[in-house]
């Protein structure tokens, strides 16, 4: 919902199906992005000399201050006028435009409301993450992902590119990580499991599941998200969660590390007694930093350390000697405050996840998922925050009766409860809010879909600030949107799932999806992102039902 709406009086305005758009360049190349992702209906760029425009797109006159995200959008006098002072706010303007079409349209055009919209974000970081890692997305599935967020005016994407069942990210000074690291065997008929992992190819390639991707393909990525005023966010999770590297190069493991046996049971970190380590993740990052935007922070996860770490290894008991450590939590505190320096050095700035912070990890922006005592904590410490509660913004969780959905990770999280989540605190240090999407059991883009949204939906309203209605009004308000969205036949949860026909899938068809990215078949293996191998002929109905 906008930060303002002022309805005037008079009667609603006619505009025809195709509207002719005039602004300037700046205006003109943000329609041209709003329009490649196919939500907008028809609007052309009026080029004649003399144009009679529908819509006019122009920066504020003077003194009338407009901040760089926000836009004033104006529906009088026979013309739509949206005003921004940056690139963002003519975009988000575009979008907000998008909602009001599809609300309005009649057979004949447009019947639009005599109105003023002014709207300004809240918050910074508007962001939903990807875990790529569990399941592998291909490129063009995650450029369809950007589109949909865009759509919300969502700003941020967290992409979780490297954890234990695969790492995902090209490295040139180790090809080791995907060459062995990005793959593992994996059958369809057997339910997730993480202590059945086994990285690495498949004799059978039928059963080798994975990907990656380039440099040059992250690189397009980059480049796709920030047409869309999207910063795509990286990260490297570190000293845990690094089960697919420790088995691309068992050196950077602490002594007694098994891949089949402890490797699979919490024992899966790098060694951070050993120099070997930090110089793997220095490396590492050299190659990742010059893939984004020099202002884009590096996220180094940070997260779920086994309290044990360390406790058998004589590399970590003599580091503790030297250093003067106590504890497994004093080892990643110190191993990760010299990772965080080095970036500072790089004029990079890190993210950990609360878990970090709680060891003692300094100097960075902490990502919560755990509970409000942590944000309030490092609130207090003067270190950015950004909410992701596990409570309300997990959407890996279950939706409704689990006996009702598509296999999840667990836990429960409806629509409304999104919806009713308000911020531990007003503290200008909380930069966002922030939906988290680990994909355990989230194998295809329909599950992606049906999973974020609505939620996702829910998310960015509170993201953005919205003032707070009612859940009814919200859920009326989303009609437009899911209408889009049914158009563009994204599978999102209907809001009734009763009723297959408000653009969703009966629950034993999202888990049928056909194509099932990361499966290898002929012809050879190459280091393209697309993996997509074979289809199950069985599983064909997902596509065909016909109540879409």
């Amino acid at each position: 919902m906008p930060s303002s709406i002022h309805k005037k009086q008079g009667d609603f305005l006619n505009f025809p199906s195709h509207m002719r758009v005039v602004g300037n360049t700046t205006a003109m190349r943000e329609l041209r992005t709003v329009t490649d992702a196919e939500f907008i209906p028809p609007l052309e760029e009026e080029t004649s000399k003399l144009p009679v425009a529908d819509v006019l797109m122009r920066h504020p006159s003077k003194g009338n201050n407009i901040p760089p995200e926000a836009y004033r959008l104006t529906i009088e006098n026979e013309a739509i006028i949206i005003e921004a002072s940056a690139a963002s706010g003519f975009f988000y303007g575009l979008q907000t435009l998008t909602a009001l079409l599809e609300q309005y349209k009649t057979p004949n055009g447009y019947n639009l409301p005599p109105l003023e919209i002014f709207d300004c974000p809240q918050y910074s970081w508007r962001g939903l993450h990807l875990d790529v890692s569990r399941h592998f997305f291909t490129v063009d599935e995650v450029k369809a992902h950007l589109d949909t967020m865009s759509l919300f005016k969502l700003n941020k994407l967290h992409f979780h590119l490297t954890d234990g069942p695969g790492w995902r990210i090209q490295i040139n000074s180790y090809p080791q990580l995907t060459e062995t690291g990005a793959w593992r065997e994996y059958d369809l008929d057997r339910e997730w499991n993480w202590q059945s992992t086994r990285i690495g190819k498949s004799s059978d390639e039928k059963k080798t599941y994975g990907g990656f991707y380039t440099q040059d393909e992250m690189k397009e990525l980059v480049s796709y998200a920030a047409k869309r005023h999207i910063e795509i966010i990286p990260e490297i999770d570190i000293p845990g969660h690094s089960y697919a590297a420790l088995v691309s190069y068992p050196s950077l493991a602490c002594d007694g590390f098994e891949p089949l046996g402890n490797g699979l049971k919490g024992h899966d970190y790098l060694c951070m007694g050993k120099e070997e380590s930090f110089q793997f993740v220095i490396k590492v990052l050299e190659e990742i930093i010059p893939l984004f935007p020099k202002e884009t922070p590096i996220h180094l996860g940070g997260d779920e350390l086994i309290t044990s770490c360390g406790s058998s290894c004589k590399d970590c008991q003599n580091l503790m000697k030297r250093e003067k450590l106590a504890s497994s939590q004093d080892i990643e505190r110190w191993f990760m405050n010299r990772v965080i320096q080095h970036l500072h050095q790089q004029d990079k700035k890190a993210i950990t996840w609360d878990d970090a912070y709680e060891a003692g990890v300094k100097k960075q922006t902490v990502m919560c998922w755990r509970g409000e005592e942590t944000v309030l904590e490092a609130i207090n410490d003067s270190h950015p925050v950004i909410l992701c509660p596990a409570s309300h913004f997990y959407f890996d969780y279950y939706q409704d009766d689990p006996e009702k959905e598509p296999k999840a990770i667990g836990g429960f999280i409806p629509l409304e409860k999104v919806f009713s989540y308000t911020p531990p605190s007003t503290s200008p240090l909380i930069k966002g809010i922030q939906g988290n999407l680990w994909t355990e059991y989230i194998h295809t883009k329909a599950q992606l879909d049906y999973m974020t949204w609505p939620r996702g939906i829910a998310l960015a309203e509170r993201a953005w600030g919205s003032p707070k209605t009612s859940f009814k009004d919200f859920t009326d308000r989303m009609t437009p949107y899911l209408q889009i969205l049914m158009r563009k036949g994204i599978r999102y949860r209907a809001l009734n799932q009763s009723s297959c026909k408000q653009g969703t899938n009966k629950p034993e068809e999202i888990e049928q999806e056909v194509s099932f990215r990361g499966f290898l078949s002929n012809p050879p293996m190459t280091t393209k992102s697309i993996r997509v191998a074979r289809e199950l002929d069985s599983k064909k109905k997902f596509l065909n039902d016909e109540s879409w």
